[in-house]
């Protein structure tokens, strides 16, 4: 069946034309809009639009499927995002101040400059993710922080309570009880 379609299109070429012209378009909308969701401009999540700047603050974006979303100098401040999957997410200077990331994905993702103060990222994944970012008062319980840019953040009054770090060695605050 698929050899006499073939025979078919060959004799016609201008339909082979038009059969190269849809796969290009197809393959064109997979890159922007595939996998990873970085074509993923426009799209509302719990009353918010997945973009740059976006105001955000105070949404619920609970379980979310955010991977590879530019979110940069959005304001997700307040904003409940547990288990939301934000690997691969850019969230350079985002304003995350008091947002819920308990059990969030965020290995890969762009946290520079980003404002995590009293953020709960309680069982994140921040696996690999460039943590130049401001995490004073952070609760980081159980946070997976293995391959993470840590250098230039700012820890002070971070909760830590078996929180892996950097070099996959456990953390925890001292006198802190876990």
């Amino acid at each position: 069946m698929f050899g006499s379609m073939v025979r078919r299109l060959w004799r016609r070429p201008w339909s082979l034309a038009l059969l190269g012209g849809l796969v290009v378009l197809l393959g064109a909308a997979f890159f922007v809009a595939g996998p990873g969701g970085s074509g993923l401009f426009g799209l509302t999540v719990g009353g918010c639009e997945i973009k740059p700047d976006t105001q955000c603050a105070g949404k619920d974006l609970r379980e979310s499927d955010l991977r590879g979303a530019n979110l940069s100098g959005a304001n997700l401040r307040g904003s409940n995002l547990s288990g939301a999957n934000l690997s691969g997410a850019n969230l350079s200077g985002a304003n995350l101040y008091w947002a819920i990331l308990t059990g969030a994905n965020l290995t890969r993702a762009n946290l520079n400059g980003a404002d995590l103060r009293g953020s709960n990222l309680n069982g994140a994944n921040l696996t690999s993710a460039d943590l130049t970012a401001d995490l004073t008062g952070a609760n980081l319980i159980g946070t997976n922080l293995t391959g993470a840019e840590v250098a230039l953040a700012e820890f002070d009054g971070a909760l830590f309570c078996k929180t892996t770090w950097v070099d996959g060695s456990r953390r925890t605050t001292p006198g802190v009880q876990c």
